[in-house]
């Protein structure tokens, strides 16, 4: 019996060792996890950067009590951007502290590297001037990498805020009518067979713009931007709109699309030849003038005195 009291009392020992031992063992996982998720990571990395966040209270509170997930998740953001403003200005303006807040809120669960580069581009645009809306923030915040993928491709036949779209005649790698429908409910576009209506350029114009240069003055129909070049074309004198099939942009996806860059799709562009071509017009494109010197010959003034008619200075 005493034997079996013994052999009981080393058994409950050693359990008790055992027990002791992988308690210690937890607990010190547990410490060291509480500890890393307390180190100064971003501090040492991203707070300290003025020209991203300067003296933000808001921000370093935000970041400081994220998970460890998702403080990498930011880290990768902003430290993107980083290197993105390398070399820039450094005169530029930290965010106001209500909209680095929203952007922290809204960007803590991006992973992909694909969203993450979106998001450092919305960052280093803010301090460019380029604002982004927490609605719109709120948008992209929901979309995954692969409806991210489509709108990029999606983007590469955008002309000014519109999309010239005619079921049947366009190029075969356009998106499909299901994907279009998918753009339209993550809300990136607005309701497909929209027209797009152009007026003479004396019609939407200042009336000091058109008063004081020849190009202007032409009666000129201004489609948009297109990948660099200005998409134009002589209005005829019967008639004072066109009206162009399209699909329009909603402003989440036109402030998303400013910080994409295409190159001409000459396929598609063909395409718009073409029916401008039916409708007797004749599509031209110039490059788009940048700095003021590339505008002002452009511009041609009529008159002999200086007119600063797009404040070029």
């Amino acid at each position: 019996m005493f034997f079996f009291n013994l052999n009981l009392a080393k058994i409950s020992l050693k359990l008790k060792s055992i027990f002791n031992l992988k308690f210690e063992k937890h607990e010190k996982k547990a410490e060291s996890l509480i500890e890393n998720m307390n180190q100064p990571v971003i501090k040492q990395t991203v707070i300290n950067q003025p020209i991203l966040l300067g003296d933000n209270p808001l921000a370093k509170e935000i970041i400081e009590n994220l998970p460890q997930i998702r403080r990498d998740n930011v880290t990768g953001i902003i430290t993107q951007a980083k290197e993105d403003i390398k070399g820039e200005n450094k005169n530029m303006k930290s965010p106001e502290p209500e909209w680095l807040g929203q952007f922290l809120d809204n960007c803590k669960d991006i992973r992909s590297k694909d969203l993450q580069n979106i998001w450092s581009k919305i960052l280093t645009g803010k301090l460019n001037g380029q604002d982004t809306s927490v609605r719109t923030m709120s948008v992209l915040k929901n979309i995954n990498s692969s409806e991210a993928n489509l709108f990029n491709q999606f983007l590469k036949y955008k002309i000014g805020d519109f999309v010239y779209y005619e079921e049947g005649k366009m190029p075969k790698d356009f998106p499909l009518y299901s994907e279009i429908s998918l753009l339209l409910e993550i809300g990136l576009i607005q309701i497909r067979g929209v027209s797009t209506i152009i007026k003479r350029s004396q019609d939407v114009l200042p009336e000091e713009l058109i008063n004081n240069t020849t190009f202007f003055a032409n009666n000129k129909g201004y489609l948009g931007d297109y990948c660099g070049y200005m998409l134009f074309f002589d209005f005829p004198s019967d008639k004072t709109t066109i009206i162009i099939p399209s699909i329009v942009f909603s402003k989440a996806g036109m402030e998303i699309s400013q910080f994409v860059k295409h190159q001409i799709d000459e396929e598609y562009l063909s395409y718009v030849e073409s029916f401008f071509k039916s409708k007797n017009l004749q599509l031209k494109k110039i490059k788009k003038p940048v700095t003021p010197k590339e505008w002002k010959p452009f511009l041609n003034i009529k008159e002999s005195k200086s007119v600063d008619v797009l404040g070029l200075g």
